[in-house]
């Protein structure tokens, strides 16, 4: 039976990865940003107070900052402080991939891919 999809699922949008942000976060900031996709509600705000999104992470005060401020700078997330909530952002549409071009130096410090064949020989008269 394939598993399915709670009401309470929560997600966190690919293009963070195949940008290659999530590999430039910090494991606080990762940590904090999975902690928010969590608690926030349809709309994309958390409205958790930083105590328990603390105690969420298993972080302490300086780590929420920390995680705050990197998230922030990376436009990931925005402080409301108006309603006292932290909104998850929209990631910005994927830049087209370029297309380098490969120099002959990569080429010819490639790794070979070695692929296994099974061959079955059947032995005597056909039928």
């Amino acid at each position: 039976m394939a598993r399915r999809m709670p009401k309470s699922f929560f997600w966190i949008d690919q293009k963070l990865i195949r940008s290659g942000l999530w590999q430039k976060l910090t494991v606080t900031g990762k940590l904090f940003y999975v902690v928010l996709s969590a608690a926030c509600d349809r709309d994309g705000r958390c409205h958790w107070g930083r105590t328990k999104l603390m105690e969420l992470a298993g972080g302490t005060e300086r780590d929420f900052e920390s995680g705050m401020a990197e998230l922030s700078g990376h436009r990931l997330v925005k402080m409301d402080d108006g309603l006292g909530a932290i909104e998850l952002l929209a990631l910005d549409e994927e830049p087209p991939l370029e297309s380098p071009q490969p120099s002959l130096k990569a080429k010819t410090e490639a790794t070979p891919v070695v692929i296994h064949t099974q061959l079955t020989v059947q032995l005597g008269k056909p039928c």
